[in-house]
């Protein structure tokens, strides 16, 4: 109810300074005292080796994207992106695929006045404490050909620079769907109505950025088969599970949807960043997470999960051949 009702997903230790500075009674509203001893007790962000995780303040400059919602009763439910033939269109990449699921987390007050973890059903309002059969939606951030589409997902597209109109894009996106239909005999209002003109979003994607620590350096995106000779494979959406939306240059300049290799725009550099999509809130239910996980990027971040990870912990040629190449890019 109220204020944590409405915002879900929000920290629960966020949601007591909130409440306590917005009580409407003046009895129960927090005042400096209260503030100072939340501050010392509320739970501490998570830390990086390297650096925060920090929101990328210039959306502005971020190619347009595409959101694509499969409606119910959507008739090519169960196939595959490949099968749909999606990873074929010219000018667009795959960023995601955001899962159907009536059940999100939201925090709520027990019985004893605790704020305990809840679930909501988005489509009945019930909730309920314990966590449903299908908990809350967990993104596909690298999705690839033998991904599985369901009714009531969302997949994004990122828009090269260089496409065509969006409409063109949102146009063939939708044939690929089997969301098209014929509207030459539809009359105004029907037309209106239509499916197909509520199942696309257009939005500039909310990002984050973190910058690449310097055991990445020289290092593609994608696996052994991608690199060159005296490259690193960092492997990070198969490994990791990352998918990096852009590359930020040292200089300042970025490249955006980086493929695999280097003529993809994929190979890191000494002092690059990278800048990883959040999941795009369809409607303002205040959601919106990161598509990546916290552990993920940690593991990407520290050296010593970076090296267990890619099992170079135990390789004592292989952890030599990765230094040789990291280090041969400063020579």
């Amino acid at each position: 109810e109220g204020i944590r009702g409405s915002m879900h997903g929000v920290h629960h230790d966020i949601m007591d300074a909130l409440e306590g500075l917005l009580c409407l009674d003046p009895t129960r509203r927090w005042g400096p005292d209260q503030v100072i001893q939340w501050a010392s007790s509320a739970e501490a962000p998570h830390a990086f080796p390297c650096g925060e995780l920090n929101t990328w303040p210039y959306s502005e400059e971020c190619p347009q994207a595409i959101g694509a919602r499969l409606p119910k009763g959507w008739a090519r439910s169960g196939e595959t992106i490949g099968s749909l033939d999606l990873m074929r269109i010219g000018g667009v990449q795959i960023i995601l695929v955001d899962r159907y699921c009536e059940w999100q987390k939201s925090y709520m007050v027990d019985a004893e006045e605790q704020v305990e973890t809840a679930y909501e059903n988005t489509d009945t309002q019930a909730w309920k404490w314990q966590p449903p059969a299908m908990s809350a939606r967990e993104p596909v951030a690298t999705p690839n050909a033998s991904t599985v589409l369901r009714e009531g997902d969302v997949i994004y597209f990122g828009v090269n620079s260089h496409s065509s109109c969006t409409e063109s894009l949102k146009a063939v996106i939708s044939e690929h769907l089997g969301l098209a239909e014929d509207l030459m005999d539809m009359t105004p209002v029907s037309l209106a109505r239509s499916p197909s003109q509520t199942a696309f979003l257009e939005f500039f994607p909310e990002l984050v950025y973190f910058q690449f620590p310097p055991h990445c350096a020289n290092a593609v995106l994608g696996q052994h088969c991608h690199k060159s000779v005296g490259q690193n494979a960092l492997n990070l959406r198969s490994v990791f599970g990352i998918n990096v939306a852009a590359i930020v240059r040292r200089d300042g300049s970025v490249s955006w949807w980086p493929g695999a290799t280097e003529a993809q725009g994929g190979l890191v550099r000494s002092g690059d960043g990278a800048l990883i999509c959040k999941v795009p809130e369809w409607e303002c239910t205040g959601s919106s997470i990161l598509s990546a996980s916290l552990e993920d990027i940690h593991d990407v971040l520290d050296v010593k999960r970076f090296k267990k990870r890619l099992g170079l912990d135990t390789d004592d040629l292989a952890l030599r051949v990765w230094q040789h190449n990291v280090n041969g890019v400063h020579n």
